[in-house]
């Protein structure tokens, strides 16, 4: 009686690592480069004549991009400029992000906007400490305004 105790107990350890080795193989998260414009979901909704109730997505915003695709953004260090500052939305972009096929937001690696037809970096500035950072922000050192600015080029 022991021993079927025991074969039996082993038998659901080795199927249940089994089944949790098949989740851990799903895919990873992949860094992506895409092209489009950076838009509030209920822009994209109305360009792709698409009737939903707005309230849970009102502030949301996505990627919509060259093709055709919608990726929604995340808002954190690296997508909160699309969130802050809606002179930046609706604008060539080139977004760096990181999607993962488990998660439907994508995570703003690196921004670039077309700007006088070349791709440029922008962030915002305090003239005062140099400091430069990548959303609207009041100076992390001396607690001033910082000035939007395209990313000197060298």
């Amino acid at each position: 009686m022991l021993h079927r105790f025991l074969l039996i107990a082993c038998l659901l350890s080795v199927t249940s690592h089994a089944s949790l080795s098949a989740d851990d193989r799903s895919e990873t998260a992949t860094d992506i480069t895409v092209e489009g414009r950076v838009l509030a979901i209920p822009e994209i909704f109305a360009k792709k004549s698409i009737k939903a109730d707005l309230g849970p997505v009102e502030n949301q915003m996505a990627i919509l991009t060259s093709t055709g695709r919608v990726l929604p953004l995340l808002s954190d260090d690296g997508g909160r400029i699309f969130f802050l500052d809606k002179t930046m939305r609706n604008l060539p972009a080139r977004l760096k992000l990181k999607t993962s096929p488990d998660l439907p937001y994508s995570q703003v690696i690196h921004v670039e906007i077309e700007h006088e037809g070349r791709w440029r970096i922008p962030q915002y500035y305090c003239d005062v400490c140099t400091i430069a950072v990548r959303y609207p922000q009041i100076c992390l050192c001396c607690q001033g305004p910082m000035e939007f600015r395209f990313k000197p080029e060298r």
